[in-house]
């Protein structure tokens, strides 16, 4: 219902319709924006959840070290298989993630930079000595780019 003209007159009935169609359709617009973004933030709630377990059993439970890259590619795919799109999942940064799980895991975590170049960030349990850490070998893959395809 859409018109284009330099003066329009309208009985105000007809008017009062209008504008009343013309803001129901915004509220519309709105309600199904913020649903979406509800639905996002549920996502990643939930990755973030799954991710924390998977840490919880693995690196401190096991007292394995892992780089921080493994851990935030298993991130996003946990995000993909809970059906975040691609365009969003592409937007996730590593050092938001090391960060909140850094606050989360407080006192049971560490995340530093591996001393041998090309491996990056490393996690482990603080039950674990550094210097063990630091003996773990990892596959150094330099300039290799990950991408998740949904």
């Amino acid at each position: 219902m859409a018109f284009v003209a330099k003066e329009v007159k309208y009985h105000n009935s007809c008017r009062n319709a209008f504008r009343n169609e013309a803001r129901a359709k915004q509220a519309k617009e709105q309600s199904n924006e913020q649903s979406e973004r509800t639905k996002k933030m549920k996502i990643r709630e939930e990755a973030f959840i799954e991710i924390t377990g998977f840490i919880e059993e693995i690196i401190i439970g096991k007292e394995q070290v892992m780089k921080s890259r493994d851990v935030a590619d298993h991130h996003r795919v946990l995000l993909a298989e809970l059906g975040l799109d691609a365009s969003d999942i592409a937007l996730e940064r590593d050092y938001l993630l090391l960060g909140k799980l850094a606050d989360h895991f407080e006192g049971r975590i560490s995340i530093v930079k591996h001393p041998v170049k090309g491996v990056g960030k490393i996690i482990f349990s603080l039950n674990l000595k550094a210097e063990n850490a630091f003996k773990t070998v990892f596959s150094v893959n330099v300039g290799i780019t990950h991408k998740v395809i949904v």
